[in-house]
């Protein structure tokens, strides 16, 4: 346990505990085995919360592990890190006795790294998810009967774990097609935008269209966030409304009240914003 795992840190040695005498319960006292000595090094990776709280709750915590280092899931996308990385992958295919990549295969692999970062600047150190990634793309080359395992494998690898999570996206596509979901790509209107919200099923991150309208009436309601009275928006989009809200007051009251009730909303939504 983790009130074990401190106390054999700081008395350096591991005591076999009667749980019942530990916390105070009627227990039988049987031979107490010698203290274990325990002189190691314990590294503990987690979420960085998890570190706050430890080291704001536990004062035992702030005495037993000192050092922090945060590790940074992604590098710059240099000329040496571009040879490092298909260093690290020739080693992958020689340590697990697969088929290498060609220069084609290679390029690919480096490609999706940019693309899971999200930054062609960058490229991901996820190295089990790229690991995974050449293991499915062998497989395909073998099923070509290929010496090497070239672009067209490891696009194929791509599509395969996209077509596997991407049946949410497809419906999305479908009811845009069969207008149950009505997106407008011509033409003007006033009052109405088109707007791209960024679904996440597990790995798997699609864009999904959809129609912002806002109306406007004589009244003193100010600016009407809908999604939020619906009780369906979020913190972040609460506050873009806020800050539109004052935009408004700043513009348009700097010396009377604004006469103005307006609502905004994101149609044919209906989860959270």
């Amino acid at each position: 346990s983790w009130e074990a795992l401190k106390r054999a840190l700081r008395d350096q040695e591991i005591k076999i505990e009667d749980l019942g005498e530990l916390y105070g319960l009627f227990s039988t006292r049987t031979i107490r085995p010698e203290p274990i000595p325990f002189n190691i090094k314990i590294v503990l990776i987690g979420d960085p919360w998890i570190y706050q709280l430890l080291y704001i709750y536990d004062d035992r915590f702030q005495k037993l592990f000192k050092v922090k280092a945060h590790m940074d899931d992604q590098m710059d996308r240099t000329d040496d890190s571009v040879i490092q990385c298909a260093q690290m992958i020739g080693r992958f295919c020689e340590d697990n006795q697969i088929r290498h990549l060609d220069r084609s295969g290679v390029a690919r692999v480096i490609e999706y790294s940019m693309e899971r970062t999200e930054d062609r600047d960058k490229l991901s150190l996820e190295l089990g998810d790229i690991s995974d990634l050449i293991k499915e793309s062998n497989y395909f080359a073998g099923r070509d009967q290929a010496e090497f395992i070239q672009r067209q494998h490891v696009e194929t690898a791509i599509q395969k774990r996209i077509y596997r999570s991407n049946l949410i996206e497809e419906r999305v596509k479908e009811y845009v097609r069969k207008d149950i979901f009505w997106v407008e790509t011509e033409g003007a209107r006033i009052g109405q935008v088109n707007g791209l919200s960024v679904l996440m099923t597990g790995d798997h991150e699609f864009g999904k269209p959809g129609r912002i309208t806002a109306i406007v009436s004589v009244g003193r309601g100010g600016v009407v966030d809908i999604e939020r009275e619906a009780k369906m928006g979020g913190s972040i989009h609460t506050k873009g409304v806020m800050i539109l809200s004052s935009f408004i007051r700043a513009r348009f009251a700097h010396n009377k009240p604004i006469s103005l009730t307006a609502s905004l909303t994101f149609e044919q939504s209906y989860g959270m914003v």
